[in-house]
């Protein structure tokens, strides 16, 4: 199956990531790589840090994370679980690690709607989600395991998509065993003629039947709507192609953002090509 790669900072947000990440590698026989980067802050001032800074951070990192993987193990003894302490930014100690372990199933980061709680600065956060090429899943603080039966794909008509980012979705899908629905949202009213092609189309595009379809027009908010659609047809996942097109130039707006991915009650899967 492969590995799954889960990032903490071993918050309450960040932990409950993990035990997701296991509860998933679990059900898909993958393996879980737990990864922390300790940061070294960045100073103003002529005060240097103290000399074995650096030293204490990685051993009390260290000594966390040995404790993590340890409750780990017992709760899920089927599956092979390692931590990695690492010195610098998350996204540098990620690209790191693959660059010896290959390609990873999913990377997995928690996701807290608490300003003050958050993982990681809200920038940081969307570093992972644009700049991973991989297929990036963050979890709502508090959300707890259940099978993806339902996934949502939240499709752009003006957008259009690789065969590697279909194939992508699609595997997923798959991999996870959940039926792939599709989302269409559209701010101008279409006549039924229109949401016919537009539905025919992503039928043609993405390789789904028309029941898992569904497309909304004359919507004066573009998240909202998304939003709304989880909440109507109990969705499980939201699937996404963020930061390459129209749709979502607008939508990972700053403010579009912390509705999205703070205020999304499911975990919200970036695809990227």
């Amino acid at each position: 199956m492969g590995t799954i790669i889960s990032l903490t900072d071993f918050s309450q947000a960040g932990n409950n990531a993990v035990r997701y990440s296991c509860e998933l590698a679990n059900t898909l026989g993958a393996d879980i790589i737990i990864i922390h980067s300790v940061v070294i802050p960045i100073m103003f001032s002529d005060i240097p840090l103290p000399g074995n800074f650096i030293t204490d951070s990685e051993n009390e990192a260290q000594a966390h994370m040995n404790s993590l993987v340890s409750g780990l193990a017992l709760d899920f003894p089927g599956t092979k679980i390692e931590g990695k302490i690492a010195i610098g930014s998350t996204l540098d100690a990620v690209n790191d690690y693959l660059d010896t372990a290959g390609t990873p199933f999913m990377i997995v980061v928690g996701n807290s709607s608490k300003s003050e709680s958050r993982i990681w600065p809200e920038s940081i956060l969307l570093d992972e989600v644009n700049q991973l090429k991989f297929p990036v899943i963050a979890i709502p603080e508090g959300h707890t395991w259940m099978p993806p039966a339902k996934l949502c794909f939240a499709y752009d008509s003006n957008h259009t998509y690789s065969a590697q980012e279909i194939s992508r979705i699609s595997n997923v899908a798959k991999t996870v065993n959940g039926e792939l629905h599709v989302v269409s949202v559209h701010a101008e009213e279409k006549d039924a003629q229109s949401i016919e092609l537009i539905n025919k189309d992503i039928c043609k595009n993405l390789g789904v039947s028309t029941e898992v379809v569904h497309v909304f027009t004359g919507s004066k908010n573009i998240d909202e709507s998304i939003l709304d659609s989880i909440e109507k047809f109990n969705f499980d996942w939201l699937i996404m192609v963020p930061g390459k097109h129209s749709f979502f130039e607008g939508l990972f707006h700053k403010s579009h953002t912390n509705k999205i991915l703070h205020s999304c009650s499911i975990p919200i899967l970036a695809i990227h090509d």
